[in-house]
């Protein structure tokens, strides 16, 4: 069988690849015959460095999806539509492939025609924050010309929304009413689907598939107390949000005090490093270390990890994590660690939701340092009760993630 995973961004952002690490894993285990091969934004990113082939996207010819610019590309690619539409109908006709343009589209194409099963990797990229949105998109056209070509389409556990636009609405509405099943990973997003969209495809839900990653060992660090900030410039990839300022001002209170109230050891934690410069978490980190370094209230960057599975064990050493990405939150609670999440779209409310601990969660825009710090320094004077909370709902969670590859035999197969 030929398995083809589209919508993969890139390994920058450590939270996608502990999400693909985890499916390549599941998919290997489920079915040891298969070729694997994702189609990513980023593809150098991931080339020997997963057990899987990988080609680039198809959004690359429609633009820089990496590097999120479009303006140059995006009007030529339309043009290309007319011919993807004739190759899907000679295909579904006649048998023939037709391929065309340079080697990176023609492997591209090569791997939709060769795929058996298409599968939307989980994630949180079918959203769009603009009534015209390049990026959205693209997404949807990875997964409508697989169902074009007449292929198996399941979507893998999806943050779904929200979407601008009624046109957008309703291109979303054709595509994924047309894919086999489409798998949310939290209530708000199958209300979205079921009640927003008022979808017909089969619509479930399960965990993010990051849970199904292997805890590692603590990252060794000096024994003291430590906390763990995940920060992220949330103001330079969304425009919309004029608050980031104040969330960075949050922050430097939080760890200001308890620096100097508590002597906590402070760590500037980089999830994601690219591929963007807006998307660079480092560039935050070194604001932030630079205005505690002026307060006197010493911190400690850690970067560059070279996976999920690293950063994870960064997450494992500290006492407790703030973090404003979503998947810290997730590589924090496999390893029992308390987190608290500061989210910045609706899939971090809804995951803590499904998980219990919507009290450990809190919007971005009311991220506030003196209750933040009251908050951490709560859960690090009586950690047992958060951390047995915790192991129960990961354990939940886990559960419910057994065996998931089973859904993607055809309905008759399904066991």
């Amino acid at each position: 069988m030929q398995i083809l995973i589209v919508n993969v961004h890139s390994a920058h952002n450590a939270g996608d690849d502990g999400i693909l690490r985890a499916t390549l894993a599941d998919l290997r285990q489920a079915f040891p015959q298969a070729t694997l091969t994702i189609a990513a934004n980023d593809p150098a990113s991931y080339r020997g460095h997963i057990p899987a082939a990988v080609v680039g996207a198809l959004a690359l010819h429609f633009g820089d999806p990496a590097l999120g610019k479009w303006r140059r590309k995006f009007g030529l690619g339309m043009l290309m539509l007319p011919l993807m539409a004739l190759a899907a109908l000679l295909y579904r006709i006649t048998g023939v492939r037709l391929v065309w343009g340079g080697t990176v589209l023609r492997e591209t194409l090569r791997a939709y025609y060769q795929a058996d099963l298409v599968l939307s990797c989980g994630g949180g990229y079918l959203f769009a924050s603009r009534p015209l949105s390049p990026a959205y998109l693209t997404r949807l056209l990875a997964i409508g010309w697989a169902l074009a070509l007449g292929k198996r389409v399941v979507m893998l556990p999806q943050s779904l929304g929200p979407i601008q636009g009624g046109l957008q609405q309703q291109l979303a509405r054709f595509v994924l009413n047309r894919v086999d099943a489409l798998i949310v990973r939290e209530s708000r997003a199958l209300d979205y689907a079921t009640q927003i969209l008022q979808l017909r495809c089969p619509v479930s839900c399960l965990p993010d598939l990051a849970f199904r990653l292997q805890p590692a060992p603590p990252l060794a660090l000096p024994r003291t107390v430590r906390v763990g900030i995940v920060p992220m410039d949330w103001g330079a990839q969304q425009p919309g949000f004029t608050a980031q300022t104040r969330y960075e001002t949050a922050l430097v209170e939080l760890a200001v005090q308890l620096y100097r109230e508590h002597g906590i050891s402070i760590y500037l934690i980089c999830q994601c490093t690219g591929p963007s410069p807006e998307q660079d978490d480092r560039r935050v980190a070194r604001r932030l270390h630079t205005r505690l370094a002026e307060a006197g209230a010493p911190a400690t960057v850690l970067a560059d990890f070279p996976d999920a599975y690293a950063l994870s064990a960064a997450y494992a050493a500290m006492d407790c994590v703030v973090t404003t990405r979503m998947h810290g939150g997730i590589l924090t609670l496999i390893s029992h660690t308390p987190v608290i999440v500061l989210g910045y779209q609706p899939k971090s409310a809804g995951i803590m939701q499904m998980l219990g601990l919507s009290e450990f969660y809190l919007p971005i825009e009311e991220a506030n340092g003196p209750a933040l710090a009251a908050r951490v320094h709560t859960v690090i004077a009586n950690p047992a009760p958060v951390r047995s909370r915790i192991v129960q709902a990961v354990a939940q969670t886990q559960a419910q993630l057994a065996g998931w590859p089973a859904r993607l035999a055809p309905p008759g197969e399904q066991r």
